[in-house]
């Protein structure tokens, strides 16, 4: 059994305006919710590539502070071995988007 996140993306410009990024073989990952009382809107995010994984982090960050980053709770953050994407402009709009992988 492969272990496989998928999460849409959507933003306000066009071309495109939804990317959907899949992480197969998923080590771990962080969900680190924003407060209520401020709105859900990444405003910096960076990959990461080694030989071993893939990194990807809700935060604009320096590859050196990485595995600080890795041992906090106050980040969203995803680890796997592998990463693709795709354009998925078929889910513009409000309504919120659950996908059965099954």
């Amino acid at each position: 059994m492969v272990h496989e996140l998928s999460i849409i993306f959507q933003r306000q410009w066009e071309k495109p305006c939804v990317i959907e990024v899949i992480f197969s073989k998923l080590i771990q990952m962080n969900l680190s919710p924003s407060d209520e009382q401020y709105d859900g809107i990444i405003y910096g995010a960076s990959i990461f590539v080694n030989e071993e994984c893939i990194i990807w982090v809700d935060d604009d960050l320096k590859v050196e502070n990485i595995s600080n980053t890795l041992k906090q709770d106050d980040y969203t953050w995803i680890k796997a071995k592998e990463m693709k994407w795709r354009i998925a402009d078929e889910y513009i709009g409000d309504e919120e988007v659950y996908i059965s992988r099954q």
